[in-house]
């Protein structure tokens, strides 16, 4: 692997749509209005650029200027942004990107460098945290440090996840061939950063001077990574990386890399030249952006220069707590129905996580023992993980430990679930007695079961809707639809992998909305074993997977196709929604009454400059449409789930089934997708 070179992207000019741009098109078609001042997340204006599908939005920065207080908006299909940044004293502040990169081909659509060996820029509180599309490199980088700069380069308090070619890449000022006749390459300082599923690298830098400060990294390639001469990783947290938290060269460039750790938390390393200095200072502790303060966790909080993050948690060390507090917990474990639960851990785990819940209040405590290694076992001393939360039903509980340490909690009435992510590993206890989950919640349950079960009547046609990957899963989408009111939840097992289902964590991508006319729709992103849920009160009316080859959905935890999940929620509405399709189809008449093609592509040449031309495939049947006022054009081709197209001042529609498994459009024109089409 070499230092990259300028490259020209392989569609020459065509735009590559995904399923997945268009639902990030239409969750945010709600949302367009102008932001500013009075919304929830902002502290001050800021504008937001709306790139138009196909469009790029461009910005060149010299000496002395400054990009701030700004979104920009790649949710419409194919839309990108391109800024380049080259001199002295320029500025980089409260920006953020908001939707999915589109597209396979490699870019660098943040390019900075400073040309000055004695000059210095600066990039702050810069969200790229919603990734590309595609993992597969090389694809789009976060940030790109020309190979040119020779300055200094401060880089703080940056969110990057899912760009297939590095979160930040800034090693090419190391690479020997491009050293000026004044000396090594510019320094690049990152501090108070965070990084995820990034392919080649998370933090990669490679002169002597750079460094990593206080960042976390998780699930890249390699999380840090020292290419060239000397580089320091100080402070931070590196974990489950695919090839090695910590890696120097590679086999062609960087003999003499050397990358130092210093006060750094990590798991694993990969030399493939060079050596790394230094051992970790432990397990892991920090895997979230809410652990670092300041960093961005929305395009919305870097613009408005707001922050969700928390403070720092601690490093799992026990804090010395004063006798009385240590009385009064062995006090709690005497009386009444007030429980010591702990969750332990053998000195190998890392960042093993854990959830519970109760009818009864709960709170974080300190046992008065210790575990089998020697550790304290505390709860809410991992402040950006552990949590205790009240929803007005129950109480909920949960947080992350390791090395040895354990959390504990008093808990004040029934435990009624125990989830535990990685049971070889954690263990867990009720009163210092090891007992398995299902004999807490029996010991426990005491006279509420029978009111349990009342609860669990009143819900009357309340389902759990879980849709669930294998663990080669790669942002995975998924949308389904529905006549009664959605909300995230959590299933109380886990996958066939062991990883939880949980919808709603991936915030970037999913969704709960209501419409306009009482229907619900919602849908997200998962991968990698893991899974999403969803509470659904009455019919769903459709599911649509991306990728059914490594996703499946379930009903009350049991497999079924989708077609089985409508049938069975149906209940006795199907009288309803069958009166809904007639008057559909009613409406539109002709060709469109045919209710199964529900799906339904329009191409908008009406406004373009120029003819369009367009390709697509579905994994279903497709069928031209007069859908939206559309005319039907002899001379497209439609060839099984294939058609091709052009359009000229006119508009083409399609009815379909399945999923769009591909889409290239060349041209101006305008592309929607709807999902329930009347």
């Amino acid at each position: 692997m070499t230092d990259k070179q300028d490259a020209v992207s392989p569609f020459s000019g065509k735009a590559l749509l995904d399923r997945r741009s268009w639902l990030k098109v239409a969750a945010g078609a709600v949302t367009m209005g102008a932001i500013g001042a009075g919304t929830a997340a902002a502290d001050e204006d800021y504008d937001v650029i709306r790139v138009p599908a196909g469009d790029t939005y461009r910005v060149q920065l010299g000496t002395g200027d400054t990009l701030e207080n700004t979104v920009i908006d790649i949710s419409a299909s194919g839309a990108r942004y391109q800024i380049n940044a080259v001199g002295s004293n320029w500025t980089i502040r409260n920006v953020g990107v908001r939707g999915v990169w589109d597209g396979y081909d490699k870019a660098e659509p943040l390019i900075v460098s400073v040309p000055d060996a004695g000059g210095s820029a600066r990039i702050e509180n810069l969200y790229l945290g919603d990734g590309a599309h595609d993992d597969t490199y090389p694809g789009a980088t976060g940030i790109f440090v020309s190979p040119n700069h020779a300055g200094v380069l401060e880089i703080d308090r940056v969110n990057i996840q899912g760009y297939p070619d590095n979160a930040i890449y800034g090693s090419g000022p190391g690479n020997p061939s491009n050293h000026s006749s004044t000396g090594a390459g510019g320094e690049v300082h990152i501090t108070n950063s965070f990084a995820a599923d990034c392919r080649a690298g998370g933090f990669r830098i490679g002169t002597n001077g750079s460094y990593v400060e206080n960042c976390v990294a998780v699930g890249c390639d390699r999380n840090f990574w020292g290419f060239y001469e000397e580089t320091e990783a100080i402070d931070c947290d590196f974990s489950n990386a695919r090839l090695g938290d910590v890696g120097t060269g590679d086999g062609h460039w960087g003999a003499n890399a050397r990358a130092r750790v210093t006060d750094t938390r990590f798991g694993t390393t990969v030399e493939h030249s060079g050596q790394v200095l230094g051992e970790s200072a432990g397990s892991p502790q920090r895997s979230e952006p809410e652990a670092i303060e300041g960093v961005p966790l929305t395009a919305e909080d870097a613009a408005s220069g707001s922050s969700g993050s928390s403070e720092p948690p601690s490093s799992g060390e026990p804090d010395d707590g004063d006798d009385e507090d240590e009385t009064d917990d062995e006090d709690d474990l005497e009386g009444g129905d007030e429980h010591l639960l702990a969750f332990v851990t053998e000195p190998e785990a890392q960042l093993a996580g854990y959830e519970f819940t109760a009818d009864g209040p709960v709170e974080f405590a300190e046992a008065p023992y210790e575990t089998p290694s020697g550790g304290s076992i505390e709860g809410g001393t991992f402040e950006a993980e552990d949590f205790v939360d009240e929803d007005g039903e129950g109480w909920r509980a949960g947080g992350v430990t390791g090395g040895g340490q354990g959390d504990a909690f008093l808990v004040d009435g029934p435990i009624t679930s125990i989830d535990l992510e990685q049971p070889d590993v954690m263990w867990v206890e009720l009163d210092g007695e090891r007992m398995d989950p299902e004999e807490i919640v029996d010991e426990t349950a005491g006279d509420d079961t029978e009111d349990d079960s009342d609860e669990e009547d009143e819900e009357g046609n309340e389902r759990l809707l879980a849709f669930v990957t294998e663990p080669n899963a790669r942002l995975a989408g998924y949308e389904f639809t529905a006549d009664a009111p959605v909300e995230f939840a959590k299933a109380d097992y886990e996958t066939p992998s062991g990883g939880s289902i949980e919808g709603g964590t991936f915030v970037a991508e999913d969704f709960v909305e209501e419409a306009d006319d009482g229907t619900w729709r919602a849908g997200g992103v998962s991968g990698g074993g893991q899974g999403d849920a969803f509470l659904v009160d009455g019919p769903i009316t459709s599911i649509d997977i991306e990728q059914p080859d490594v996703m499946w959905v379930e009903l009350d935890s049991e497999r079924m196709d989708p077609d089985e999940i409508l049938e069975e929620t149906a209940g006795n509405e199907n009288g309803s929604n069958g009166d809904s399709e007639d008057e559909a189809g009613n409406e539109n008449g002709g060709d469109d009454s045919n209710e199964a093609l529900r799906k339904a592509i329009v191409i908008d040449g009406t406004d373009a400059d120029g003819p369009s031309t367009y390709s697509f495939e579905v994994s279903g049947a497709v069928e031209p449409s007069t859908y939206r006022g559309a005319t039907i054009d002899d001379d497209t081709v439609v060839d099984g789930g294939a058609v091709e197209g052009t359009v000229d001042g006119t508009k083409d529609a399609y009815r379909f089934t399945g999923d769009v498994t591909g889409f290239w459009l060349s041209g101006d024109a305008t592309v929607d997708l709807e999902y329930d089409a009347r």
